[in-house]
């Protein structure tokens, strides 16, 4: 059996990295699943859970022994790392999802890190402070934090991102903080997506459409520069329709939609809703400042469609100049703009087959791919294929 751990405050169903897709993967491949959670996240949640009342709890190796589990599985966002020991003294194997991008180092990765610590403070007096903080922790505690890293990493047998890029930039920052000999346990493990996006009947005909998703109301999407880089196409004259769609779209771009004929904002939407879209579309558009790994590219992939982003590891890594799609060169609407340009044309050219996209992405990002895939890492057979 393997534990899926989960050690915040919100509720199992209300989170975005849905843990029923790894159980019902782990499920069909004959693994049993135990999803270990804070008392009163549970509420709600379908499979088998083992709630407890204090992190404290997880720090006993017999915690983990008493829990009939082979193996663990984390989200830590690089912490934890008491926890991973103890799972690991108790025997059990343990896999780190650091849900990041890899860019964590305020030293190495300065304006990374800068940019997402003070662009979450929504008042001046918020960013003055997440400025200072953020000098602290560039000056005099970086190499405090590295170490928590690398001890964090060593705790578990494979750390794992959601990405590509992420894991190679990790990678690399081991290896320049004298770390690299654990360079060799990091690794990518995708994001699940439903399987109903893996087994949607493929559209043969793809209309001249681009869709951008995201909750609008945080600063990490960058709505801002989509406004932008729409106007951008429009004054290019592109033909392309654009539909965007979430939380705060309609407050965001009521406006542009007014002003740009070829826009439509549709706000919240059912998901079934959002995956015909998307399976209809040719492109995701994302505008994003960061993402440790955005699942809604892993569905677009599914679907056959193509992703274009800006250059975030996370988006370079997945789609970066292949027939999945590209990257602009910078976060500005022009080069945003020129890279959603090329990708049009290049479906204009026929040079995208969704068939084969999906083709090669369906197997990585199914729930079953993504169990079979993180039973690899850990070591551990598949007791029956689906």
């Amino acid at each position: 059996m393997i534990g899926l751990v989960w050690n915040a405050p919100v509720r199992l169903m209300e989170i975005s990295v849905r843990f029923e897709l790894y159980v019902e993967g782990l499920r069909a491949l004959g693994m049993p699943c135990l999803t270990i959670c804070p008392t009163g996240t549970e509420s709600g949640y379908p499979y088998p859970t083992r709630a407890f009342g204090s992190e404290r709890e997880l720090v006993d190796p017999n915690f983990w022994r008493l829990s009939g589990c082979r193996a663990a599985v984390f989200i830590t966002w690089h912490r934890m790392t008491e926890l991973m020991a103890a799972a690991r003294l108790a025997g059990l194997r343990v896999l780190s999802i650091t849900d990041s991008d890899g860019h964590v180092s305020p030293r190495l990765h300065q304006w990374s890190t800068f940019r997402y610590m003070t662009f979450l403070q929504p008042t001046f007096r918020g960013k003055l402070g997440a400025t200072k903080h953020w000098l602290d922790r560039a000056i005099f505690r970086a190499s405090e934090e590295h170490r928590a890293l690398v001890a964090n990493t060593a705790a578990a047998d494979i750390t794992t991102f959601g990405g590509l890029g992420p894991a190679d930039e990790f990678r690399h920052l081991l290896r320049r903080i004298g770390a690299g000999e654990l360079a060799e346990r990091v690794n990518w493990l995708p994001y699940p997506v439903p399987h109903s996006f893996c087994s949607r009947e493929l559209s043969t005909g793809r209309l001249d459409r681009i869709i951008a998703i995201g909750r609008w109301n945080s600063p990490q999407k960058n709505a801002a520069l989509l406004a932008s880089t729409v106007r951008q196409l429009s004054n290019r004259g592109s033909r392309s329709r654009i539909v965007i769609i979430g939380q705060g779209a309609k407050e965001r771009f009521s406006v542009l939609a007014r002003q740009v004929r070829n826009v439509q904002v549709l706000g919240v939407q059912p998901r079934e809703r959002i995956r015909d879209l998307m399976a209809e579309s040719r492109t995701l558009l994302l505008s994003s400042r960061w993402e440790g790994s955005p699942i809604v590219a892993n569905e677009m992939l599914a679907l056959g469609g193509t992703v274009v982003g800006t250059p975030i590891p996370s988006i370079s890594g997945l789609v970066a100049e292949t027939a999945y799609g590209r990257v602009s060169s910078y976060h500005n609407p022009h080069s945003l703009a020129a890279a959603v340009s090329k990708e049009s044309d290049a479906w204009d050219r026929g040079e995208r087959n969704p068939q084969a996209i999906a083709a090669y992405w369906r197997p990585l990002v199914s729930p079953v791919g993504v169990a079979q895939r993180l039973l690899a890492l850990l070591s551990l057979p598949i007791v029956h294929r689906a």
